[in-house]
């Protein structure tokens, strides 16, 4: 029997779509919920911005209210606040701040005021906030600054610090200004006193960072100065000082035009035109430190006058013993030091006009140079040295060197002088004004050596006339005769004392003795020098020797 083979069984085609699908884990009722979680999160963040936005006109009035509560002088106007819930950040939009006493110009406008919580400082266990100022503006003017100058609550105490607390209750630790601008006007509105783009940061207010030190706080600023000028300052403070915050700060001044500071100079007798200073130097200031150091300072293309008049006499006599009070109380001064490393004044000129004489005079140095290095307060610091360098009225070439040493009791300094060749009649005014008489042509000449120690001077001044003519029958034919007589007989005084080998009028005045005052400054021992010896000692020539012979 023959074995049956096996037929092959039929395979079936299985496709994929026929298998059956694995049963699904039922979904956990949180993944159900979590899209209904999220939605209702970001509808609620929804909420909170809108009831924000919905609150600003409260936080608004809430604000401007808190802040003049605790101002003193001073008056808020909030245009627009914003609270935002989500991170505590305080906005205030257009706020101006106004002096009660003058409120028809404001002294302030901040387009944008923000405080907000400084978050990375809660990883450190603080609390604090940054404060930021985004363009805002300072206008002063003279009269509120004397207003606020008069006050007896002084500028310090005018509840600043409360009245930002009051609206956002966490100490500030950051504090940045973003290009800002601050204008001070003084008589003249076309000259004010502009700092633009003026950019500050300051940081570490509360010291939450640093370890124990004198300054832990960095600040830094930067402006331009009256358009063209630059102005920076680099450094360190400690806010938390008392009475008053201290600073320790490296400063620059770049190209800074002089001419804006007339109006402010006018009120001391001084004018300027022209002419840029530059200037570094080191700033610290402190409850128990005062230092003042200029590195160095150039004022380049400037010319000064200083104009002594009836009308403010006494002003002037004030202030220079104000000024000499002042040096007198720093002198020596441990914790005090004021120091000039190198000054230069050069391609100026200085101008001193005398309008209380009749006629008016003036004495000028053009083509000025003048080097200063060394000039302290203290005497540990070794004498100061100033070489001057100019013609005298245009024409008399001139050279002075000395040395200054401060002292507790009055000047000390030495003094040399050269003047050789300037124009008699340039100085005709001054001749006019003392001696009664002027001079057609002729040259000066002046020597000088002086030595002050201690309230006495020791010195000499000698002057030389060369070339000297009196009288002119042409240009003196309008005077009168006696004063044509006067001025014949000085001429011929003058050639009485003449070199008939040099064609020189020669003398010489004895400065030694005491100054007026032992406990003099240097100022006024180096005007009472002046006035003594160079003024007086160009009418010797004439004046004495005409006594006996000039007309009463």
């Amino acid at each position: 029997m023959k074995n049956k083979q096996a037929l092959p069984m039929p395979v079936r085609d299985v496709k994929e779509n026929d298998r059956a699908a694995p049963e699904q884990p039922p979904r956990s009722r949180g993944a159900r919920l979590a899209p209904w979680l999220g939605v209702g999160v970001v509808g609620f963040v929804v909420i909170l911005m809108a009831v924000s936005y919905l609150l600003d006109p409260t936080i608004r009035s809430w604000a401007e209210r808190n802040l003049n509560a605790r101002l003193k002088g001073y008056e808020t106007h909030v245009a627009g606040a914003h609270l935002n819930i989500l991170d505590a950040a305080l906005t205030l939009r257009d706020v101006t701040l106004i002096q009660k006493a003058h409120p028809q110009s404001p002294v302030a406008h901040f387009p944008i005021f923000t405080l907000e919580i400084r978050w990375r400082d809660l990883f450190t266990g603080h609390v604090v906030a940054d404060l930021s100022l985004f363009h805002p503006r300072l206008h002063i003017d003279l009269i509120q600054l004397r207003t606020e100058y008069t006050d007896k609550v002084p500028l310090s105490k005018k509840g600043w610090q409360d009245a930002v607390e009051s609206i956002y209750p966490i100490k500030i630790n950051h504090f940045t200004i973003d290009d800002g601008d601050a204008i001070y006007v003084d008589t003249d509105p076309n000259r004010p006193l502009r700092l633009e783009h003026l950019y500050v940061t300051a940081d570490n207010i509360r010291n939450t960072r640093s370890a124990a030190t004198p300054y832990p706080s960095p600040i830094q600023a930067e402006a331009t100065v009256f358009d063209v000028g630059q102005a920076s300052i680099k450094g360190r403070a400690n806010f938390l000082t008392k009475p008053v915050a201290s600073i320790a700060a490296r400063y620059h001044l770049e190209n800074v035009p002089l001419k804006q500071f007339k109006p402010e100079l006018s009120r001391i007798n001084f004018t300027v035109e022209g002419g840029t200073l530059a200037s570094d130097g080191y700033v610290e200031y402190g409850p128990k430190v005062e230092r003042v150091e200029v590195y160095q300072a150039k004022i380049a293309g400037a010319r000064f006058a200083y104009i002594h008049a009836a009308p403010t006499a006494a002003a002037e006599a004030h202030r220079v013993a104000a000024v000499k009070a002042g040096t007198q109380k720093i002198n020596n001064e441990p914790e005090t030091l004021i120091k000039i490393d190198k000054l230069e004044v050069v391609d100026s000129q200085a101008v001193y006009i005398n309008d209380t004489q009749n006629p008016h005079y003036k004495l000028s140095i053009s083509n000025l140079y003048l080097e200063l290095t060394n000039l302290s307060n203290h005497f540990s610091q070794g004498p100061a040295h100033l070489v001057l360098r100019g013609r005298f009225m245009d024409s008399g070439v001139t050279t002075i060197r000395g040395d200054f040493r401060p002292e507790k009791a009055g000047s000390d300094f030495d003094l040399d002088l050269a003047i050789r060749d300037a124009s008699l009649p340039a100085l005709n005014n001054l001749l006019r004004a003392y001696g009664r008489f002027d001079v057609q042509s002729g040259q000066l000449s002046v020597f000088s050596q002086v030595k002050v120690r201690r309230g006495e001077m020791k010195g000499y001044v000698k002057p030389l006339f060369t070339n000297v003519k009196v009288y002119d029958p042409a240009k003196d034919k309008n005077k009168s005769v006696v004063h044509q007589a006067y001025e014949m007989a000085v001429g011929a005084a003058a050639k009485v004392v003449t070199n008939s080998s040099t064609q020189k009028v020669a003398t010489k005045v004895d400065l030694s003795g005491k100054l007026d005052n032992p406990n003099v400054s240097t100022w006024q021992a180096l005007v009472q020098f002046v006035q003594n010896g160079f003024v007086n000692a160009i009418l010797p020539g004439f004046d004495r020797q005409t006594k006996e012979t000039a007309p009463g």
